[in-house]
């Protein structure tokens, strides 16, 4: 009974503060720093392979918005310039934000940085940037800008609380040799102490992932394609709906055969299920097999990460793959972005191996047709 009170403690806490967490960051996703801000990026494949007035980069949600990149091509006099803007759409409240916007060149180092800081309106589209980012010229004639035909645009966002007038834009790191600065808000008497909520959250973390390899006190036995997992049903219940559906009294086994549910990402999604954590890697080698696995278990938080970074590394060699999975698994956030690289980059989509299996879409051939 004492195990069962504390597993129920644990994911109250988990719940309340998983988001809080400082997190590391790494080219093409979304990182969380101090609960208070993060930043994204966006890779243009084939940049100067199309001409463009306006080009927005798949949004990324985060504080109740969702935000985006802006790229606009004009004549400057008679110099062609870029520029860029960070959007946000749909905020609850207004914010004063913030940010910061960057090229990433072939050392990921950021360069051509543009710092502002402005108020968000709620409930409305909100630009804000710069016409004048680079010169259009300059991405070919400086070294390391174009990477095999691509480019890379950066946004770091810190949200600046009217009781925190002191925030200064972080130093948000792009390389494992940096680090991140230790002191990031300047406290207030009415505001908790941040870096005491960061520790507890470590240390629960820590502590569930131990609960989940070390199976102490586990009560449900999951077994997935063959493969045995021992858990806990009053964390995987409360955090798992599929799981929790499956669950009836006195039940001490369930069984997945779902050939999209493979025991190594089983145990990837365990982790995030325990601790509300999926690092990079995971996301970047087994993206689409843990979306599958997301949207079987109805893991949303998951699932959203899983399209953010497919997105982010989406070309058109993969793109075809891509648009079939976003229809298979409903996802809203990646069909639209992939559905304009196809028709963009059609005759590179074309050859694609699996270009002939979407005669077996009607939905995104009509799509296609739409867009």
């Amino acid at each position: 009974m004492g195990g069962l009170i504390l597993l129920s403690i644990a994911i109250f806490l988990v719940s309340t503060i998983w988001f809080l967490r400082p997190r590391k960051s790494k080219r093409g996703n979304q990182s969380l720093t101090n609960g208070l801000g993060f930043l994204f990026s966006w890779t243009i494949s084939n940049f100067f392979a199309s001409e463009f007035n306006e080009l927005e980069s798949p949004e990324v949600p985060y504080h109740t918005a969702k935000w985006a990149l802006v790229l606009k091509s004009s004549l400057v006099g008679e110099t062609p310039k870029l520029g860029l803007y960070i959007k946000a759409r749909g905020l609850r409240i207004p914010l004063e934000i913030e940010y910061k916007l960057s090229m990433v060149d072939v050392k990921n180092e950021r360069v051509y940085n543009f710092v502002q800081r402005s108020s968000f309106p709620a409930k409305a589209d909100w630009y804000s940037g710069t016409p004048e980012f680079i010169n259009t010229e300059d991405i070919k004639v400086q070294n390391g800008l174009l990477v095999d035909g691509s480019v890379t645009f950066l946004a770091q966002i810190v949200i600046v609380a009217k009781a925190t007038k002191n925030f200064r834009i972080l130093d948000f790191s792009d390389s494992s040799s940096q680090t991140m600065p230790a002191e990031t808000v300047s406290e207030t008497p009415n505001e908790p102490q941040d870096s005491v909520i960061l520790k507890a959250v470590d240390d629960l973390q820590r502590d569930l992932r131990i609960l989940l390899k070390n199976g102490e006190l586990s009560d449900l036995k999951v077994l997935v394609q063959g493969r045995e997992f021992l858990v806990h049903k009053a964390i995987v219940a409360a955090r798992c709906p599929t799981i929790a559906s499956k669950i009836s009294d006195g039940a001490f086994e369930i069984v997945f055969d779902d050939d999209n549910l493979e025991p190594d990402v089983f145990g990837n999604v365990l982790t995030f299920i325990y601790t509300g954590i999926i690092d990079d890697e995971s996301l970047a080698e087994k993206g689409e097999k843990l979306l599958k696995a997301a949207d079987i278990l109805k893991l949303e938080k998951l699932k959203s990460r899983a399209e953010v970074a497919l997105l982010s590394s989406l070309s058109p060699s993969n793109a075809t793959i891509r648009l079939m999975l976003a229809y298979e698994c409903n996802c809203e956030l990646m069909k639209e972005p992939i559905l304009k690289m196809v028709k963009q980059h059609k005759k590179q989509v074309q050859v694609s191996p699996d270009w002939e299996s979407l005669k077996n879409y009607p939905e995104i051939l009509l799509d296609l047709l739409n867009v």
